[in-house]
């Protein structure tokens, strides 16, 4: 007969053996449970390490974009800055000779049909095919050449403006 002692042993047995049953399983469960975990992680790390290597590639790669960007519009800026320097020079030189009238500006005219301070032959023929010139005043010369030469300077400037756009939107060079 099973006394009241041993079915306390029994029990305690039973107890201890689903105890250690269960922690058993608790054991290989978080096994399997730091394996994955460890994997997951791993995985994460590597993702986040690609992601920075793909993110410093493409940082390098805009960089040298940046820089070439920056060389072509330094030879631009340096080109146009000579030929905006250049076109100030001769048109400053151009208004300082017709404002102190080492040069002459002169305008081509239609003579009137009839006029009696003109003679009546025609002269021989000359450089400019015939034409009848009129010279403009120095002062009033020296005006236009100053206004032509701004224009040639804008003309210089927005020839340089329309090379950075041009240089900004060209297709990269891989």
């Amino acid at each position: 007969m099973i006394t009241r002692a041993k079915l306390l042993l029994y029990a305690a047995v039973m107890a201890s053996l689903l105890a250690a049953g269960a922690g058993g399983a608790w054991f290989v469960q978080d096994n399997r449970w730091q394996a994955k975990y460890s994997d997951a992680e791993t995985l994460h790390s590597n993702t986040l390490a690609e992601i920075a290597r793909a993110g410093a590639r493409q940082l390098q790669t805009e960089q040298a974009k940046r820089i070439q960007l920056e060389q072509e519009r330094e030879l631009i800026d340096q080109h146009h800055f000579k030929e905006y320097t250049d076109v100030t020079q001769t048109n400053a030189q151009l208004v300082a000779d017709l404002d102190a009238a080492r040069r002459r500006l002169s305008v081509r005219i239609n003579p009137p049909a009839r006029c009696d301070s003109l003679p009546t032959t025609s002269p021989a023929a000359g450089l400019d095919d015939e034409e009848v010139r009129a010279e403009i005043h120095p002062a009033d010369a020296a005006r236009i050449a100053a206004i032509t030469g701004d224009a040639d300077e804008c003309a210089v400037t927005l020839g340089a403006l329309q090379e950075w756009v041009r240089a900004e939107k060209k297709p990269p060079v891989p």
